[in-house]
């Protein structure tokens, strides 16, 4: 094991396998278990567990008290063990539990993520980039959380499901089926109320692309149509551009179906 530099405390316990970054800091009595990498410049706070097959891209922080990586239950079968990759700059704030892969599987979660205390997300899941998970949230297994998605606080993702590119899924909210780009979602069972305006302003949206998904929106929320014809008259009729292009490869892709 390197330890580039300080501060790491005395009463941290890393196993001697595990590998350590440059300026590294480990809060006392947090648990670096041996198949863990850790990259330069990151944070783990006090009490704070990595385990499993886990590593940690440069420049990011876990808060007190969470568990990181580790397979979510003592059934787990993997003789691999779990495993689970995260990219740069993401922050994991205070009693955040991430699983490890299942089957073989990995979890994946990309750079600049927010996931916000209590928060879990659950075997196999795959988050991307910019992506804020509010407090008390649980991901459940394999859901898969597509570039700058949000989600409210005390929300629950039910196991399988999408979430896509630039969605709003709204406070205390229970999701069962994918949950299209662009759109918010609000209720238990989540309801589509519109478009998520604020993420497209933020994200810098031109006014025609908005306006192309906002005609997409009416066809498939509003026309009170089947999926598969609402995908037709969207391909048909709407001006291709990326998220128009996206939003079908999304519609064409919904298994589990999409939220009304």
């Amino acid at each position: 094991m390197n330890i580039a530099t300080e501060p790491v405390s005395p009463r941290a316990i890393l196993h001697p396998n595990a590998r350590i970054g440059k300026n590294v800091t480990i809060g006392p009595y947090s648990e670096i278990h041996e198949h863990v990498t850790i990259g330069d410049d990151c944070v783990i706070g006090p009490h704070a567990i990595i385990a499993g097959h886990t590593s940690i891209g440069r420049g990011t922080r876990v808060g007190q008290g969470s568990f990181i990586g580790g397979a979510l239950d003592e059934f787990a079968s993997d003789t691999d063990g779990p495993v689970l990759r995260i990219g740069e700059r993401n922050t994991f704030r205070e009693q955040v539990r991430i699983c490890g892969g299942s089957g073989g599987r990995a979890t994946t979660i990309g750079r600049g993520n927010l996931i916000m205390a209590y928060a879990q997300v659950g075997p196999d899941c795959v988050i991307g980039d910019g992506v804020i998970i509010t407090s008390h949230v649980q991901l459940g297994a394999g859901v898969i959380m597509e570039d700058r998605s949000r989600i409210g606080g005390l929300s629950t993702v039910a196991g399988g499901c999408r979430v896509g590119e630039l969605a709003m899924i709204g406070h205390n909210s229970a999701v069962f089926h994918d949950v299209p780009p662009f759109v918010l979602v609000d209720g238990n069972p989540a309801t589509a109320y519109g478009l998520n305006k604020v993420g497209l302003e933020r994200y810098g949206m031109t006014q025609q692309a908005a306006s192309a998904l906002k005609c997409a929106y009416r066809m498939l929320f509003r026309a009170g149509q089947p999926l598969a014809e609402a995908i037709r008259q969207i391909d048909r009729e709407i001006p291709h551009d990326r998220e128009i292009d996206h939003l079908l490869e999304f519609l064409r892709g919904a298994a589990r179906g999409i939220v009304h």
